[in-house]
């Protein structure tokens, strides 16, 4: 089961993503060289064109070199067009961020097959970890979670939170993990794993020193 919860049309929220999750990023064409989306950023929503930026996403996703090359461009297009509208209000610049919206959306519709989006959705989803159960109403909706569920879910997550800071905590993690399974019933366990997909992403630590290879070599 694979449900579109990878939110490709949040409007202004992908806009306020690519402002936050590419601060660490050098603003080059080879975001790969650089390192990619940082570790750091492991458990928090981002808007899935960032993940590409990842060697170890874009291996899971079997992407061709050319579909790399791309997608380190259209990040940096991306990111160049939401910085302009930083701190700007109003329709104009609502119309504007939607827009950026609605282009990340076409250009993965139109970059990557199939089978690679509705992978990207499911590592959405792993990437962002038991936090999406809190963030993305659609999943809590999926699960069928209780107001008491949602409340316990929330609390965990504002814990993890307050815990991790602006780095990421593996002891974090895992404990905010251990509260969600033990929050769910067994049926809802085994539909958010479907919804996540198989086999489960592991990251690899990027490499911010040196240029990678590419994501087709070993």
């Amino acid at each position: 089961m694979v449900l579109n919860v990878n939110g490709l049309t949040r409007g202004a929220f992908f806009s306020a993503l690519l402002a936050v999750c590419l601060s660490s990023l050098m603003l080059s064409p080879h975001a790969h060289a650089q390192g990619g989306l940082p570790d750091e950023r492991l458990g928090q929503r981002t808007a899935p064109l960032l993940l590409l930026s990842r060697d170890d996403v874009c291996r899971n996703l079997k992407l061709s070199e050319v579909q790399v090359q791309d997608a380190d461009k259209a990040i940096v297009e991306f990111f160049t067009r939401a910085r302009t509208l930083k701190g700007k209000k109003g329709p104009s610049a609502d119309a504007a961020r939607n827009q950026i919206d609605q282009d990340q959306r076409v250009w993965l519709d139109s970059h990557l097959t199939t089978e690679q989006r509705s992978r990207l959705a499911q590592l959405d989803l792993q990437w962002e970890g038991p936090a999406s159960l809190v963030t993305r109403p659609k999943v809590a909706d999926a699960l069928s979670l209780t107001t008491q569920q949602r409340e316990t879910l929330r609390k965990a997550v504002e814990a993890r939170n307050a815990a991790r800071g602006e780095s990421f905590s593996k002891a974090e993690e895992d404990a905010l993990t251990k509260k969600t399974l033990a929050t769910l019933s067994e049926p809802q366990v085994e539909r958010w794993l479907a919804m996540m997909g198989q086999p489960l992403f592991s990251p690899r630590p990027t490499e911010k020193t040196s240029a990678k290879s590419h994501p087709g070599t070993p």
